[in-house]
């Protein structure tokens, strides 16, 4: 945390707007991850397709935050 506290106002507020965004993409992708098991008919719907695509999407985007994350602490 040393290195938040060496972070100009603007640099603190974007860190914490990653921090939000990261913790909401996660809260996306265990959603989708739910929805997915409750599914029957498995990938063969379109609906499963979908939620998979965009939980595929969101898991690069968390991948891509918490690296970002990672290289400002």
């Amino acid at each position: 945390m040393a290195q938040v506290e060496r972070m100009t106002d603007e640099e603190k507020a974007a860190f914490l707007v990653d921090i939000v965004d990261l913790h909401s993409t996660k809260r996306q992708i265990g959603q989708i991850k739910a929805r997915l098991d409750a599914l029957s008919q498995g990938f063969g719907s379109e609906d499963a397709q979908e939620l998979f695509r965009r939980a595929t999407q969101l898991q690069k985007k968390q991948n891509e935050l918490q690296v970002k994350l990672a290289t400002q602490n």
